[in-house]
This record gives C-alpha cells, sequence and structure tokens, in this order.
C-alpha cells in the first residue's frame, strides 16, 4: 500500500468534546425543522402551495432514493400544521329524493356528535313513541273522537232508514254491505216474494227507486266524508302528541347544531317525516325468513336506517390540514366506492353504503401520488382531472 494514503486509526474518526455539549442523550434534542441539501425544491414546493388559484399543481421528479416524496411529505406536514382543519362531511338520506343523499358539511369533529345524537335518539323514540300512544292520555282521546265519530255515522244510517221506511222500504246490513228491499206489513220482502207481487205493486215499488237510490248514495258519501274525517282528527291527534315526544328529542340536537343552517333544515325533514310515519316506530310483527331468501332481516331496523348519518370524513383526530399519501391510486382508492348488500338475492345500495377515497380525506388539505402509479390507471387520471376541474367528486359504477 502506498505510503503516502496510509491513515493512522485517530485520522478515521471525528473527535468531538463532550463538555460542549449541553444535553445528556440524544433524545432531548428537537428535531430538525428543515430539509438538508434541498433549499431549492424546499422553495419550489413553497411557492406551489402558496399558488391558490385554480389549476395549480406540483410535480416533483428525480432520480430513486434522492428523497421526493420523504422532503414532500415533510414540507407538507409542517405546513398543514399551520393550517385550520377542514371540515367534516356525511351523507344523509334525502326524503325528497332518496337516489340521491344529501352531503351536509360540519365544523372538523362535528359530524361524529351529529352521528351519535341521532343515534340516541332514534333509540329513544323507539322507546318513548309506543310508550305515548298505549298510554291511557292518547287512548282516551282517540277513544273519545272515533266514539263521536261512530254516533255520528249511526246517526246518518237511522235517518236514511227512517227515510225508507216511510216509503215502504228497508236497509239491509250484511257481509257484502248495505243494500234497500221492499217491505210489505212491516217485513222484508224475499226475491223471490217480490217476483210474484203483481205487476202494478211492482211498478209502484220500482217509482220510488231513483228517489230512494239517489238518498241512499248521499247517506253513504256521507258516511264516506265522515270516516275520512275521522282519519284526518285521529292523524292530527298523532302528529301532535308524536310532535311533542320528536321536539323534545330533538331540542338537544338544535341546540348543539344551531350555527348550522344545513343541519337545522335536516332536522326540520327528519322532525317532518317521523311524524309522517309514526308507524315505523311501533312495534313490528315478526316474520318469518325463508331459509333460501337470504336478506338483512327487514322490518323496524331498515325502516329507521333512513335516519343514520354516514361519516364520509371526519377530522376531530386531526390538528391542522390533511396530507394523504395515496400509495396505491386505484379509481376507488382515489374516488371511493359504493358498496352494495344481498337482500333476497338481489344487490342493493342506499347511502349509508359510500365510502370515502383519498381524494375526500385530502379535501382541505394535500394529496400526494406517484405520477408513475396513477398514470398506469387511466380511470384514476380521468378521474382526478374531473374532479379538479368540476370542483366536485363523483362516485361512478365501474362496469
Amino acid at each position: 500500500m502506498d505510503k503516502q494514503l496510509a491513515l493512522t486509526p485517530e485520522q478515521l474518526r471525528r473527535a468531538t468534546d463532550p463538555a460542549l455539549y449541553r444535553f445528556n442523550s440524544t433524545a432531548e434534542l428537537e428535531g430538525l425543522t428543515r430539509i438538508i441539501g434541498q433549499d431549492r425544491a424546499v422553495d419550489a414546493i413553497d411557492f406551489g402551495v402558496e399558488i391558490r388559484s385554480k389549476g395549480y399543481n406540483i410535480y416533483a421528479v428525480g432520480p430513486a432514493g434522492s428523497g421526493r416524496t420523504s422532503t414532500v411529505r415533510a414540507f407538507l406536514e409542517r405546513r398543514a400544521a399551520e393550517r385550520p382543519a377542514p371540515a367534516d362531511w356525511c351523507y344523509v338520506y334525502n326524503f325528497d329524493d332518496p337516489r340521491a343523499p344529501k352531503a351536509l358539511r360540519l365544523p372538523a369533529g362535528e359530524s361524529a356528535a351529529l352521528r351519535d345524537m341521532m343515534g340516541e335518539m332514534i333509540t329513544h323514540l323507539r322507546a318513548e313513541i309506543p310508550r305515548t300512544f298505549e298510554g291511557q292520555p292518547y287512548e282516551e282521546r282517540r277513544r273519545a273522537f272515533v266514539q263521536e265519530m261512530a254516533a255520528r255515522q249511526q246517526k246518518l244510517y237511522e235517518n236514511l232508514e227512517a227515510y225508507l221506511n216511510e216509503r215502504g222500504f228497508a236497509l239491509i246490513r250484511s257481509q257484502a254491505g248495505l243494500a234497500i228491499a221492499p217491505m210489505v206489513n212491516g217485513e222484508v220482502m224475499s226475491p223471490e216474494d217480490y217476483q210474484k207481487l203483481d205487476p202494478e205493486t211492482k211498478r209502484k215499488f220500482e217509482s220510488f227507486r231513483p228517489e230512494l237510490q239517489e238518498e241512499f248514495e248521499n247517506t253513504m258519501r256521507e258516511a264516506r266524508d265522515l270516516d275520512r274525517e275521522s282519519k284526518t282528527a285521529i292523524e292530527a291527534i298523532q302528529a301532535e302528541i308524536g310532535g311533542f315526544v320528536v321536539d323534545g328529542l330533538l331540542r338537544d340536537l338544535r341546540e348543539r347544531f344551531a350555527s348550522s343552517p344545513s343541519v337545522l333544515a335536516y332536522l326540520d325533514a327528519v322532525r317532518k317525516d317521523i311524524i309522517a310515519n309514526l308507524e315505523r316506530f311501533m312495534p313490528q310483527e315478526e316474520r318469518p325468513q325463508l331459509p333460501f331468501m337470504p336478506g338483512r332481516g327487514g322490518g323496524e331496523e331498515d325502516a329507521l336506517t333512513r335516519y343514520a348519518i354516514n361519516v364520509l370524513v371526519e377530522g376531530a383526530s386531526r390538528q391542522g390540514a390533511p396530507v394523504i399519501i395515496e400509495d396505491n391510486p386505484t379509481y376507488h382508492n382515489l374516488i371511493g366506492r359504493i358498496e352494495h348488500r344481498t337482500e333476497y338475492g338481489t344487490m342493493v345500495t342506499d347511502f349509508t353504503q359510500v365510502r370515502a377515497g383519498a381524494l375526500h380525506r385530502a379535501n382541505g388539505g394535500y394529496l400526494v401520488v406517484e405520477a408513475k402509479d396513477l398514470l398506469s390507471n387511466a380511470l384514476s387520471y380521468d378521474a382526478l382531472k374531473r374532479a379538479l376541474r368540476n370542483d366536485e367528486i363523483k362516485i361512478e359504477e365501474m362496469a
């Protein structure tokens, strides 16, 4: 070996005086707050991040192992920590168009509270509504009104019967309903006896028939009007009592989300739907499920799914804006998916089956993907461009 290249052991290491350090262990030191050796790259990223105009994105290129991803991640995480956490997003049932669920925007961390409070309210309603309508106050009001309607209807029939009797006819009640029949000497005639009457007597009876038929139809019309009036009145009593129960349980939700008009509008729609469908909260008779037709079980649980809250993006545990690194940017990983379940041999879905993609989670923050991986998924690339261009994430079914 060339002696000019030989090094002594002391020359192979750097000696440092421990007295220069003011710590006992490197664990006490804070991490670096800057990226070493990438000043131009960091300046470029900083410039790009500060651009607020639409259509600008950052493309980082460099040889493998140059630290592109780690550099971008480190810079974005520091910058994201300085920014506010973005809003939460959740899907709720659209009572006007069930095929088009509504998206609600809430302050960061509030969507989970809405979901939990709605779940608790529905649980309470399932207990309170049956108890209320099985209670004495409601039953007394309903019974009193039904009795009043029955008395009014009975009076109609009595008046009709008196009218018919004066003209030699009787009102016949049977399983088929009400009918008019002629009488002789106060006795109702059978069809056979009627056929035995002489022509003159038959003509006399028949002469009354148009007048009697008109009176009969008028009475039946008034009876049907009473039935509708009774049904409407009972529904109004139910809406009044049910509304009192629902309003009491919605009070906490209205107070908690008083500053969110979209949530208050949703709660108004929930109240209206519950009152219009109080029977959903009443005990349902269990129907046996056929072994060869598997389903969810149906019944009460399915009917109440409409009041669920599907939290799509929730940031209660996040400080600052999100930084999402998507290392497998397939269409569904990037844009999201709509899951399905089997009911009676058929694939079905609803708003609770919508799942977020990386683009949803990065909303209000930063999304980082490998360009090569993105471009190898043509559907992902086109969908990402559409979302950024239209400011809209649209999940489509893949054939």
